[in-house]
């Protein structure tokens, strides 16, 4: 888990932010209430740091700054959804399936080399149209 320090605040960094979060909406049983008000105090510190930049450069904002803006506009519509229980359907599907949400929203290291061995093996058994 990476940390930044921000004027005096710990802060995740985005991608772990974007972890946490989902581990929020599908583990909250896991999840310690310091990590919850470390996930929700980033997002305001980000949020804060990006708007400052936008109003110091006069409303320009590098490519940079306008994807982590989008990041945390998905965070934040994540966790509004999961508020609202839009959600629930998906974790549902999710657990009766056992998907791993962690693959399904393509996190960083949740796919292993034997995953893409088993999906080239039933990619190569279906019959040719379906390919």
């Amino acid at each position: 888990m990476t940390l930044v320090q921000v004027k005096n605040h710990k802060v995740y960094d985005l991608p772990t932010l974007l972890r946490i979060a989902l581990k929020s909406v599908f583990e909250p049983e896991n999840m310690t209430t310091e990590q919850y008000d470390l996930m929700m105090s980033s997002i305001i510190d980000w949020k804060n740091h990006l708007n400052m930049k936008s109003e110091a450069g006069e409303g320009m904002m590098s490519a940079v700054d306008e994807e982590n803006e989008y990041v945390l506009q998905r965070i934040g519509n994540l966790l509004k959804e999961n508020e609202e229980g839009k959600l629930e359907r998906r974790k549902e599907y999710y657990r009766i399936h056992k998907i791993d949400y962690k693959k399904a929203y393509r996190l960083p290291g949740s796919w292993v080399p034997q995953d893409f061995a088993r999906a080239k093996e039933l990619y190569e058994s279906l019959p040719k149209g379906e390919q």
